[in-house]
């Protein structure tokens, strides 16, 4: 019975593959304060400090929380980010936690209120850790016209690091491709890890860690000049993220992003 239902889990997100539209862009675990391991390093301009889900582009089916008065959390019940309606929003002083709660499965996802800044210096960057998980979660990148119901990454003009091992939406050498999507396979995700998505803004390359780690490739180029939000997408009820846009992150984390900032001079 067990064979038979993964079976069926498989083949629907198989097909929700297969039927992505094209929403091209328009022409902890210990945490470690400030964004280097360095007392004396300059501050970096690239992060949105005060970022948070976004109420009105979330999910119906996912919830926001708050944790530090701002909407971090999302779980996979009712909706309050812009937000796909199967996902829930709770605080921690921010909306910064979703999770899906609600008994049907699909793509549900939220982004945040401020898209990456605009700037030549600087790196942005944020993480999420996992707190539950029961299917697919992934984090990324995306432009406003990619639909709350599509997953982030298989959305032309989007870009992801999806928990089952796979960058997705980077057109670049080496990659391979599923129904024209492109993707790279890299390390799996789960249950209590921390993975972030950062941008080089000087460079304007997409990278990824996982629990501090530099994942490879890394220095993705972005494909178009359109404004690019945080977003996750989530599968499943049961699946519970917190995201984390800074000052403090994963001690490993803010070495990496010491490490970038560093190239750049």
């Amino acid at each position: 019975m067990r064979t038979f239902l993964f079976s069926g889990v498989v083949f629907f997100l198989v097909a929700s593959i297969l039927l992505e539209t094209d929403a091209s862009p328009k022409p902890n675990k210990k945490v470690v304060k400030g964004s280097s391991g360095s007392g004396n390093a300059e501050p970096n301009a690239g992060l949105t400090l005060q970022n948070q889900w976004n109420p009105e582009a979330c999910d119906t089916c996912l919830t926001l929380s708050e944790t530090e008065r701002r909407l971090m959390i999302v779980e996979y019940p009712k909706a309050d980010w812009a937000c796909d309606p199967f996902l829930t929003l709770s605080e921690t002083e921010r909306l910064m936690i979703a999770e899906h709660t609600e008994a049907d499965w699909g793509c549900r996802s939220v982004f945040a209120v401020e898209s990456i800044p605009n700037k030549e210096s600087g790196i942005f960057y944020y993480e999420m850790q996992i707190s539950a998980i029961t299917a697919s979660v992934s984090i990324g990148l995306a432009t406003k016209e990619m639909p709350l119901d599509k997953w982030v990454g298989y959305v032309k003009g989007t870009y992801s690091y999806d928990s089952r091992g796979y960058f997705w939406g980077h057109e670049v050498a080496g990659c391979s491709h599923l129904n024209k999507h492109p993707f790279f396979k890299v390390s799996k995700f789960g249950e209590g890890d921390v993975v972030g998505c950062g941008v080089n803004l000087k460079k304007r390359q997409i990278f990824y860690t996982l629990n501090g780690e530099l994942l490879e490739p890394a220095g993705l180029p972005i494909g178009h000049d359109a404004d690019l939000f945080p977003c996750i997408t989530v599968y499943a009820p049961g699946t519970k993220i917190e995201a984390n846009f800074g000052p403090e992150f994963h001690p490993k984390s803010a070495d990496v992003i010491e490490k970038l900032k560093n190239e750049n001079l």
